[in-house]
């Protein structure tokens, strides 16, 4: 068994499923203009890709049932065909539909690639493991804004953006024909009262609703931040790429802290230190002026 190629084809893999999660929000202005749809609208254009990942846990169980090596094809498959779909995509709706497939592959295989790799390598060098998919996820969160902005400002279209990651995916495909496949759990069905069940912990249940309000604040800002940055400042795309791309750094650095320091903290006083800090970063631009246009530019 080859564990450079695993690796390496896990580290790629996991890149252009992270690249293409972070494509929408810094093309939010050149999407509305290529759509010709409302700016306001444009964050609609992620529902198929959110919603999809509600029934992750139906495909987690069939993956064990049937082999991770089978479940992470079919999935790469699904982000492959996705990524082709809204490269040649003319309306809104179709690009849509091929994230909502983009989406299907990116939650299973953000899911199950660490798993998979789990069952082959030892349990002291799992971290490492983990360490080379958090790599991959932090040059993504960098590379994506310019990326796209860039080969948008280049060619003026959306298959350039999309066709070398279905590439890209096509290697990773190829490259897994070759990998082992996994042990398979007999006999594995989803538990739906397993999950009633945490929902059923008011504890439990606390905490994934913080989850989400926590995470629902940066995720609309980043959603809007081109539109604004371009409503505001009539900023061109290439330079809203570059403000996204030094706001990654700063989510990266926050994840690295957090590796480093949230124990010696305290994860209860760390989590507020730093959702202040998200609140106090965020509530400015709140305060910004309303921007000169045209009825209906934003609305």
């Amino acid at each position: 068994m080859n564990l450079f190629l695993i690796f390496s084809t896990s580290f790629i893999i996991q890149l252009i499923i992270s690249m293409e999660m972070n494509v929408v929000g810094p093309l939010a202005p050149y999407l509305a203009t290529y759509f010709n749809i409302p700016s306001s609208i444009v964050i609609m254009l992620n529902i198929g890709f959110s919603l999809i990942g509600f029934i992750i846990p139906i495909f987690g169980a069939w993956a064990d049932k049937h082999g991770k090596k089978k479940y992470i094809i079919i999935s790469l498959i699904s982000f492959i065909f996705g990524t082709i779909i809204s490269g040649f995509s003319k309306n809104s709706l179709l690009f849509a539909i091929g994230r909502t497939f983009s989406g299907m592959g990116y939650f299973s295989l953000n899911a199950s690639i660490i798993s998979y790799i789990s069952d082959f390598i030892p349990y002291e060098k799992r971290g490492k493991a983990s360490g080379v998919l958090r790599i991959a996820f932090a040059l993504a969160m960098i590379l994506s804004p310019l990326y796209s902005t860039f080969m948008t400002q280049k060619f003026n279209n959306l298959w350039s953006i999309y066709i070398p990651l279905s590439l890209v995916g096509l290697v990773g495909l190829i490259a897994l024909t070759k990998f082992p496949e996994s042990n398979k759990v007999e006999n594995k069905n989803l538990n739906i009262k397993s999950i009633t069940g945490i929902l059923a912990d008011k504890t439990s249940l606390k905490l994934l609703v913080a989850e989400f309000l926590i995470l629902t604040a940066p995720y609309l800002m980043f959603s809007y931040l081109g539109i604004w940055l371009k409503s505001i400042f009539n900023l061109e795309q290439l330079k809203i790429g570059y403000i996204y791309t030094v706001a990654a750094l700063g989510t990266i650095s926050g994840v690295t802290i957090s590796t480093f320091f949230t124990d010696k903290i305290g994860k209860e006083k760390f989590s507020k230190i730093f959702f202040s800090i998200m609140i106090f970063s965020i509530s400015p631009t709140s305060r910004s002026p309303i921007p000169t246009c045209k009825p209906g530019d934003l609305y």
